[in-house]
């Protein structure tokens, strides 16, 4: 977590991404289930929360497909983030809390997603 301050407070990008997987710090923390620095990432103004990494997938694609609960609920309060995004699978953050078992982000999930998308 300081790396990740300190590395802000010096001016760095926070929706800067590697070159080759376009991994964002935001993928990352979802990715990794690290809550307070996706907790402190989505507090930044300017973070894009649909950058989207290789595959095509979001920082809420990591954490439904990881079981990340908590990262889930702190990235569906942020007003701009896309829900139904697919990757490059054609898979929703909610296909992939389905198919991994993850019944709690499922419950999350499933509400806010049109039925139109629920197409598993």
């Amino acid at each position: 977590m300081r790396a990740v301050l300190r590395a802000i407070s010096e001016g760095a990008d926070v929706n800067a991404s590697h070159q080759l997987s376009k991994y964002t710090p935001l993928v990352v923390a979802a990715e990794c289930g690290h809550t307070d620095i996706v907790t402190y990432l989505l507090a930044q103004t300017s973070i894009n929360v649909n950058a989207v990494a290789n595959h095509g997938q979001t920082a809420l694609h990591y954490a439904a497909r990881h079981g990340h609960t908590d990262i889930v609920e702190k990235l569906l309060a942020s007003p701009n983030l896309q829900v139904n995004l697919r990757d490059h699978y054609d898979w929703t953050p909610l296909i992939w809390a389905v198919k991994k078992g993850h019944d709690a982000i499922v419950q999350l999930l499933e509400p806010i997603v049109p039925c139109y998308e629920k197409e598993f």
